[in-house]
């Protein structure tokens, strides 16, 4: 959808602008986002919430587990918003090859990665019309899919490089 282009274009534009601290990228994302008509706002949340279903999937929930941000409905929700914020490539990369988080450099990664970047464009909305953004509904966006993994010896062995990273 050509919309997806242009907002993963925003996103990645907020990005490189941001230097690498991701609550100024959140900012400048919001910056930009009101400067949008309003009326695109619902467009652009329910791109963050089809975003968001497809990475709800026990590969992500792994390494946001590992690196401690899985113990939550709310830390995984934020987890993979901060995997969207990180730009349409990373996105991708992520959804097939999720151990490849052991690449970012993160001294903390709980902080660096735990921020509500998704609920900026309802926020915006609601401040504007006084109004909740409309939602779209998003199929089977509270099911986990994929196989599921139990115990940490299916996790370290499932993402031995993040596994190795942050937890020996």
């Amino acid at each position: 959808m050509d919309h997806y282009r242009v907002v993963w274009s925003l996103i990645e534009t907020a990005r490189e602008k941001a230097g690498g601290d991701s609550h100024r990228h959140a900012r400048l994302l919001e910056k930009i986002l009101r400067l949008a008509p309003v009326d695109t706002l619902p467009a652009v949340h329910h791109f963050f919430r089809v975003h968001l279903a497809k990475l709800n999937h026990w590969n992500i929930l792994g390494p946001a587990t590992i690196v401690g941000c899985g113990q939550s409905d709310d830390g995984f929700k934020d987890f993979r918003g901060w995997i969207i914020s990180q730009g349409s490539e990373f996105f991708e990369r992520m959804l097939k090859e999720p151990d490849c988080l052991a690449d970012v450099p993160s001294e903390d990664p709980i902080e660096e990665w735990y921020f509500e970047f998704d609920y900026i464009p309802a926020t915006i909305y609601e401040e504007d019309t006084g109004k909740e953004i409309p939602i779209f509904t998003v199929e089977d966006e509270d099911v986990i899919k994929g196989k599921p993994w139990s115990g940490e010896s299916e996790l370290s062995s499932r993402f031995p490089r993040l596994w190795s990273r942050f937890k020996e």
